[in-house]
């Protein structure tokens, strides 16, 4: 068997309650290798046409790869995939940092596949090659933090990794995504409302059991050599550990490529005020990695004075920013980390909560939108705490309006009409992220092309269009880069 693998796959079926371990073939790892090429395999072979995404049929799995749970620098991710029940793309596809993807390995498993719906809501204890699918009702309706901190002091161990959705994933909110480790976010496609529509709370794990590697003396050798690169690159070096992804905002916003006012413009003057640089100097308590990741580019940050005292806790993200900050026209970080521990707080994902809030903002200041349709929210540019509230609202699905947001771009603008789609900001129903496309063609490319829509993690070309990583790449053509 090729080294890197834990070698199976759980299998959950959630309406019989029961769970089976499956040996992975070795013509699978070979030829699939892991994680989106595992996951392709199951989901060509087993979803059938046609299916409900929210609907028990659908099949949700959460996939790690071979060098996860391995000393490979920035290894710690999975990720998590089903038909997608926000966007018209079949395939929906979400991934994550933290902890949670290696323990899962540790614990014996290099996925799970999760078909059916229980009759009440559950969550799955996985420990060392053993799993209990245990009632949920008592935690179902709390937010990600209690389900975390309850779940850890029912199994005695602080130690538990714990995958969970809030109550935006149980409310079946499209935007909702699978929190891991407090902070971590599977956020992108509604992953989050697949769970919960299988009446899934959450999935803890904890294990002990060791990956092997080929040869290792090489593999430590490789590994060596690839973090000394690392530690002499001037992003993975240097910009990344001092401001986190957010160094970024200044650098967009230079470049002509930060989305504002629902992408109505690429650069704003005030666009400092949200930067990595300006986060360093006001509001970051520390700097926080995740597993096999001396990177440590996650910002923990806490608000002590104004309206938004007592906010605490890691982000907000360079993504996360744009969405709360010049995209709503809002430039100040108070309001964007409410916001933002909000989505971790409820389970939605803040690239297309900040999204779908200014394609709104837009429509109500060009008239499309009245405050009578918004339920009394003045959603102008810049109104931080209509942005913060409506947040909420669309988590908890609180309010007409509200609950129209929670629906996604496409079904939103149907039902409003009004040429409300010709404003939509969106590839394949899943909302851009905190790039122009106007700017940088290359990466406009990648969104076109992309299987799960506006993506910003396939063919990340503000590497060499902006970074110039590997090489500068002129950002104004897409010779060469098809």
């Amino acid at each position: 068997m090729p080294k890197g693998y834990a070698g199976r796959l759980l299998r959950v079926d959630l309406t019989a309650g029961k769970w089976k371990a499956e040996e992975i073939s070795e013509g699978m790892m070979r030829n699939f290798v892991g994680g989106n090429g595992f996951a392709a395999y199951i989901m060509f072979n087993e979803l059938k046409p046609g299916v409900d995404p929210l609907g028990p049929d659908n099949i949700l799995m959460f996939m790690t790869g071979p060098l996860t749970g391995t000393p490979f620098p920035s290894s710690g991710r999975y990720a998590a995939y089903a038909k997608s029940p926000l966007t018209t793309a079949v395939w929906g596809e979400a991934h994550s940092g933290g902890y949670w993807g290696p323990e899962l390995k540790y614990a014996g498993f290099d996925g799970i596949i999760i078909t059916g719906k229980s009759d009440k809501p559950v969550y799955l204890w996985i420990h060392d090659g053993e799993v209990e699918i245990r009632d949920a009702s008592h935690i179902w309706g709390l937010d990600v933090f209690e389900t975390d901190t309850i779940i850890k002091q029912e199994l005695g161990d602080d130690r538990v990794k714990v995958a969970c959705i809030g109550p935006a994933g149980e409310k079946l909110v499209r935007l909702a995504c699978i929190m891991n480790d407090l902070y971590r976010a599977a956020g992108r496609c509604g992953l989050g409302a697949v769970m919960g529509s299988k009446n899934l709370k959450a999935i803890a794990v904890r294990g002990s059991m060791d990956i092997e590697v080929e040869k290792p003396e090489e593999f430590v050798e490789v590994v060596r050599e690839l973090l000394a690169k690392m530690k002499d690159n001037p992003v993975t070096g240097q910009a990344l550990p001092t401001f986190g992804t957010n160094v970024l905002t200044n650098i967009i916003n230079t470049a002509g490529g930060l989305p504002t006012y629902n992408f109505q413009q690429g650069w704003h003057p005030d666009a400092w005020l949200n930067s990595g640089e300006r986060m360093r100097d006001t509001i970051l308590v520390k700097n926080r990695g995740c597993r096999f990741c001396w990177i440590r580019c996650a910002r923990f940050c806490a608000i002590t004075t104004g309206p938004y005292a007592g906010t605490v806790g890691e982000g907000p993200e360079y993504e996360t920013v744009w969405a709360f900050g010049s995209n709503c026209g809002v430039f100040r970080l108070d309001a964007i980390h409410a916001a933002n521990t909000l989505c971790n707080r409820y389970g939605l994902d803040t690239i297309s909560a900040g999204n779908i809030i200014g394609w709104a903002m837009e429509l109500y200041e060009r008239g499309i939108l009245t405050k009578e349709d918004t339920d009394g929210l003045e959603l102008t540019f810049g109104n931080h705490e209509a942005m913060v509230e409506l947040v909420e609202r669309i988590a908890l699905r609180k309010g007409k309006f509200a609950d129209l947001l929670a629906e996604g771009w496409l079904r939103a603008a149907e039902k409003i009409g009004k040429g409300s789609e010709r404003l939509v900001m969106a590839v394949k129903g899943l909302g851009l992220p905190a790039y122009s496309p106007r700017a940088f063609w290359g990466h406009a490319l990648a969104y076109a092309t992309n299987v799960r829509g506006g993506c910003h993690l396939r063919a990340y070309m503000i590497a060499p269009e902006v970074l110039g990583v590997p090489k500068k790449m002129d950002p104004l053509t897409t010779e060469g880069k098809a």
